[in-house]
Protein backbone atom coordinates (compact mmCIF):
# COMPACT_ATOMS: atom_id res chain seq x y z
CA UNK A 1 0.00 0.00 0.00
CA UNK A 2 2.64 2.33 1.17
CA UNK A 3 4.42 1.96 -2.54
CA UNK A 4 1.33 2.73 -4.39
CA UNK A 5 0.84 6.17 -2.21
CA UNK A 6 4.43 6.50 -3.42
CA UNK A 7 3.66 5.95 -7.00
CA UNK A 8 0.33 8.16 -6.81
CA UNK A 9 2.81 11.29 -5.36
CA UNK A 10 5.69 10.52 -8.14
CA UNK A 11 2.62 10.50 -10.80
CA UNK A 12 1.30 13.45 -9.08
CA UNK A 13 4.53 15.38 -8.64
CA UNK A 14 5.53 14.57 -12.55
CA UNK A 15 1.87 15.73 -14.04
CA UNK A 16 2.49 19.18 -12.03
CA UNK A 17 5.70 19.77 -13.01
CA UNK A 18 4.40 18.93 -17.00
CA UNK A 19 1.57 21.48 -16.28
CA UNK A 20 4.30 23.75 -15.32
CA UNK A 21 6.47 23.77 -17.42
CA UNK A 22 3.77 23.87 -20.52
CA UNK A 23 2.08 27.45 -18.79
CA UNK A 24 5.86 28.44 -18.72
CA UNK A 25 6.44 27.60 -22.46
CA UNK A 26 3.21 29.14 -23.49
CA UNK A 27 4.36 32.50 -21.95
CA UNK A 28 7.39 32.46 -24.09
CA UNK A 29 6.01 33.16 -27.42
CA UNK A 30 3.36 35.42 -28.82
CA UNK A 31 0.84 35.12 -32.10
CA UNK A 32 0.10 38.07 -34.28
CA UNK A 33 -1.89 38.66 -36.89
CA UNK A 34 -0.39 40.74 -39.79
CA UNK A 35 -2.26 42.10 -42.55
CA UNK A 36 -1.47 44.00 -46.06
CA UNK A 37 -3.79 45.13 -48.96
CA UNK A 38 -4.09 46.98 -52.04
CA UNK A 39 -6.46 47.90 -54.18
CA UNK A 40 -6.01 47.59 -58.14
CA UNK A 41 -7.92 49.53 -61.09
CA UNK A 42 -8.87 47.68 -63.66
CA UNK A 43 -7.10 48.11 -67.56
CA UNK A 44 -10.08 47.22 -69.74
CA UNK A 45 -13.53 46.60 -69.63
CA UNK A 46 -15.63 44.41 -71.95
CA UNK A 47 -18.68 46.55 -72.97
CA UNK A 48 -21.91 45.12 -74.32
CA UNK A 49 -24.51 46.75 -76.58
CA UNK A 50 -27.85 46.19 -78.35
CA UNK A 51 -28.31 47.14 -81.75
CA UNK A 52 -32.29 47.07 -82.13
CA UNK A 53 -34.05 48.06 -85.81
CA UNK A 54 -35.44 51.09 -86.35
CA UNK A 55 -38.88 51.36 -87.40
CA UNK A 56 -40.05 54.32 -89.50
CA UNK A 57 -42.03 56.51 -87.42
CA UNK A 58 -43.79 59.84 -89.17
CA UNK A 59 -45.05 61.70 -86.36
CA UNK A 60 -41.13 61.18 -84.66
CA UNK A 61 -39.67 61.75 -88.31
CA UNK A 62 -37.52 58.28 -88.22
CA UNK A 63 -36.49 56.72 -90.96
CA UNK A 64 -37.04 53.16 -91.35
CA UNK A 65 -33.01 51.44 -90.26
CA UNK A 66 -32.10 47.79 -90.32
CA UNK A 67 -29.62 46.21 -88.03
CA UNK A 68 -27.04 46.32 -90.68
CA UNK A 69 -26.91 50.23 -91.11
CA UNK A 70 -27.15 50.81 -87.37
CA UNK A 71 -24.11 48.47 -87.41
CA UNK A 72 -21.99 50.42 -90.16
CA UNK A 73 -22.69 53.98 -88.75
CA UNK A 74 -21.09 52.43 -85.44
CA UNK A 75 -18.32 51.19 -87.02
CA UNK A 76 -17.80 54.27 -88.98
CA UNK A 77 -17.25 55.84 -85.83
CA UNK A 78 -15.47 53.57 -84.21
CA UNK A 79 -12.57 53.32 -86.78
CA UNK A 80 -11.21 57.10 -85.65
CA UNK A 81 -10.51 54.82 -82.24
CA UNK A 82 -8.25 52.40 -83.64
CA UNK A 83 -10.72 50.10 -83.09
CA UNK A 84 -12.59 47.65 -86.58
CA UNK A 85 -14.93 44.93 -87.25
CA UNK A 86 -12.10 42.31 -85.84
CA UNK A 87 -12.64 44.07 -82.39
CA UNK A 88 -16.74 43.35 -82.70
CA UNK A 89 -17.65 40.23 -81.25
CA UNK A 90 -21.04 38.45 -81.86
CA UNK A 91 -22.93 37.82 -79.01
CA UNK A 92 -25.06 34.45 -79.29
CA UNK A 93 -25.71 33.46 -76.26
CA UNK A 94 -29.45 35.12 -76.81
CA UNK A 95 -31.63 32.47 -78.93
CA UNK A 96 -34.06 34.88 -78.94
CA UNK A 97 -31.76 37.54 -80.94
CA UNK A 98 -29.91 34.79 -82.55
CA UNK A 99 -33.54 34.12 -84.46
CA UNK A 100 -34.28 37.71 -84.71
CA UNK A 101 -33.20 39.85 -87.51
CA UNK A 102 -33.71 43.10 -85.76
CA UNK A 103 -32.22 42.91 -82.77
CA UNK A 104 -28.37 41.98 -82.92
CA UNK A 105 -26.20 41.83 -79.38
CA UNK A 106 -21.96 42.26 -79.63
CA UNK A 107 -19.01 43.10 -77.35
CA UNK A 108 -16.27 45.46 -77.19
CA UNK A 109 -13.09 45.15 -74.99
CA UNK A 110 -11.41 48.64 -74.77
CA UNK A 111 -8.89 50.49 -72.68
CA UNK A 112 -10.47 51.81 -69.63
CA UNK A 113 -8.38 55.14 -69.54
CA UNK A 114 -8.70 56.20 -73.13
CA UNK A 115 -11.11 54.76 -75.41
CA UNK A 116 -13.55 53.65 -72.72
CA UNK A 117 -15.64 57.56 -72.31
CA UNK A 118 -15.19 57.91 -76.04
CA UNK A 119 -17.05 54.34 -76.90
CA UNK A 120 -19.89 54.95 -74.59
CA UNK A 121 -19.85 58.77 -75.99
CA UNK A 122 -20.74 57.44 -79.31
CA UNK A 123 -24.81 58.34 -80.29
CA UNK A 124 -25.87 55.89 -82.87
CA UNK A 125 -30.06 55.91 -83.36
CA UNK A 126 -31.05 52.14 -82.30
CA UNK A 127 -27.61 51.35 -80.42
CA UNK A 128 -27.74 51.32 -76.91
CA UNK A 129 -25.01 49.92 -73.96
CA UNK A 130 -25.93 47.19 -71.76
CA UNK A 131 -23.42 46.30 -69.24
CA UNK A 132 -19.72 47.41 -68.73
CA UNK A 133 -17.29 44.65 -66.71
CA UNK A 134 -13.72 45.68 -65.94
CA UNK A 135 -11.21 43.28 -66.95
CA UNK A 136 -7.93 43.38 -64.41
CA UNK A 137 -4.43 42.20 -65.45
CA UNK A 138 -2.92 40.02 -63.59
CA UNK A 139 -1.15 41.29 -60.38
CA UNK A 140 1.58 38.12 -60.40
CA UNK A 141 4.23 36.26 -58.06
CA UNK A 142 6.28 39.44 -57.13
CA UNK A 143 3.15 41.35 -56.40
CA UNK A 144 1.78 38.07 -53.72
CA UNK A 145 5.24 37.81 -52.41
CA UNK A 146 5.01 41.57 -51.71
CA UNK A 147 1.80 41.31 -49.96
CA UNK A 148 2.98 38.19 -48.10
CA UNK A 149 5.80 40.60 -46.63
CA UNK A 150 4.06 43.37 -46.03
CA UNK A 151 1.93 41.15 -43.65
CA UNK A 152 4.84 39.89 -41.97
CA UNK A 153 6.25 43.27 -41.18
CA UNK A 154 2.18 44.48 -40.07
CA UNK A 155 2.80 41.66 -37.30
CA UNK A 156 6.14 43.02 -36.60
CA UNK A 157 4.74 46.49 -35.61
CA UNK A 158 1.74 44.89 -33.83
CA UNK A 159 3.95 42.64 -31.52
CA UNK A 160 6.52 45.23 -30.84
CA UNK A 161 3.92 47.58 -29.84
CA UNK A 162 2.30 45.19 -27.53
CA UNK A 163 5.06 44.09 -26.25
CA UNK A 164 6.52 47.78 -25.50
CA UNK A 165 3.11 47.53 -23.19
CA UNK A 166 3.43 44.36 -21.45
CA UNK A 167 7.48 45.07 -20.58
CA UNK A 168 8.56 42.54 -22.73
CA UNK A 169 10.49 42.42 -25.88
CA UNK A 170 9.87 40.70 -29.58
CA UNK A 171 12.22 37.99 -30.50
CA UNK A 172 12.97 36.24 -33.65
CA UNK A 173 9.87 34.44 -35.77
CA UNK A 174 9.34 31.35 -34.87
CA UNK A 175 6.19 30.38 -37.36
CA UNK A 176 4.39 32.34 -40.05
CA UNK A 177 1.18 29.96 -41.27
CA UNK A 178 0.66 31.92 -44.58
CA UNK A 179 -3.40 31.29 -45.14
CA UNK A 180 -3.60 33.65 -48.24
CA UNK A 181 -1.43 31.91 -50.16
CA UNK A 182 -2.69 32.23 -54.47
CA UNK A 183 -4.86 34.80 -53.08
CA UNK A 184 -3.42 37.75 -55.78
CA UNK A 185 -2.69 36.16 -58.55
CA UNK A 186 -5.12 36.74 -60.73
CA UNK A 187 -8.56 39.53 -60.31
CA UNK A 188 -11.71 38.10 -60.94
CA UNK A 189 -13.79 40.74 -63.55
CA UNK A 190 -16.77 42.23 -62.30
CA UNK A 191 -18.81 45.79 -62.23
CA UNK A 192 -16.41 47.83 -60.11
CA UNK A 193 -13.19 48.80 -62.05
CA UNK A 194 -10.98 49.04 -58.44
CA UNK A 195 -10.30 45.90 -56.37
CA UNK A 196 -8.63 45.01 -53.16
CA UNK A 197 -6.86 42.18 -52.12
CA UNK A 198 -5.94 41.14 -48.84
CA UNK A 199 -3.33 39.39 -47.55
CA UNK A 200 -3.36 37.31 -43.72
CA UNK A 201 -0.71 35.57 -42.20
CA UNK A 202 -0.34 34.42 -38.82
CA UNK A 203 3.14 35.26 -37.43
CA UNK A 204 4.54 33.42 -34.00
CA UNK A 205 7.06 35.08 -32.47
CA UNK A 206 9.89 34.90 -29.40
CA UNK A 207 9.02 36.83 -25.85
CA UNK A 208 11.95 37.84 -24.70
CA UNK A 209 11.53 39.48 -21.09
Amino acid sequence: MKNIFTSLSCLLLNLSFFATSQAQSTERFIRIVGNASETFTAQKARISFTLTAVKANSYEKKEQRSVEMIYEEWLSQLEPLGLTDADLKRDFSSFATLRNNEIKTYSLIVDRAENMEKVLAIGVEGLRSTSTIYLFDDPGVEKEEDLAIAAIEDAKRKGSALCARIGKKLGKILNIEDVSSGCCRAIESGKAERAEKKYKVNVTFELID
